[in-house]
């Protein structure tokens, strides 16, 4: 049996077909990167706290119970989303899977993988924490630039001074491009573009953001999506 990212039990066969389809796009992926992949800075993958100022860090206690969103923030060439492959680093020793957790965004039609944890080794060839998303239809919102990824949920995990969570890149398959990347609707090429990798600091000093979450149509996308 295996879990789906809504915790239900499934049966081998659907286990069966998810892999199929996430070897199909795994293939086109590494087909794209082969043929070459863009990299330009206007486009991130981001981790935000949802408040009423754009923030890339907070005084959050020893023992948090917060979330930290991650969203894709579109733009430069990447106007149109159709998946993400990413690993979120710098979590601390004292954190695991019993006081931390990650939720997928439910509009996800494939999520292989966990960000934040090294996933099932009977799926992943104990590859460590890393993901590869997709949805089955381009992500591409009217007048927005944000599109929901997932919540890192903090429950109680004992967390010291200066933790720095950053997005980082995830290599599924060698010769893939060591990078955060977001894939483009252009089927049947699905070509992937680099992009920038968010941070966010808890019981840090206080600063400013660096890219594209400080922008203030885009953050108030983001909080729109949480609404």
């Amino acid at each position: 049996m295996y879990r789906d990212k809504h915790n239900k039990l499934l049966p081998q066969t659907s286990l069966a077909g998810g892999i199929m389809m996430s070897r199909m796009f795994f293939c086109m992926v590494f087909v794209a990167a082969a043929l070459g992949v863009n990299s330009v800075r206007a486009q991130s993958i981001d981790i935000v706290m949802i408040s009423d100022n754009p923030t890339c860090s907070a005084q959050v206690g020893t023992n948090p119970f917060i979330e930290l969103q991650v969203v894709a923030i579109l733009g430069g060439e990447v106007s149109a989303l159709h998946g993400a492959q990413f690993m979120v680093a710098g979590l601390p020793a004292t954190w695991n899977q019993e006081n931390v957790s990650w939720a997928w965004d439910a509009s996800l039609t494939l999520a292989f993988g966990n960000p934040l944890f090294a996933a099932n080794p009977e799926q992943w060839d104990d590859r460590g924490a890393g993901a590869t998303i997709a949805w089955s239809t381009c992500q591409d919102p009217a007048g927005a630039r944000s599109v929901r990824i997932g919540k890192i949920l903090i429950l109680g995990a004992p967390t010291q001074e200066s933790v720095t969570l950053r997005i980082k890149p995830f290599q599924l398959h060698p010769g893939e491009p060591f990078c955060p990347i977001m894939t483009h609707c252009d089927a049947p090429v699905f070509s992937t573009t680099c992009v920038a990798g968010g941070t966010f600091v808890l019981n840090g000093t206080n600063r400013n953001c660096n890219i594209t979450a400080v922008e203030n149509t885009t953050w108030s996308e983001v909080k729109n999506l949480y609404q």
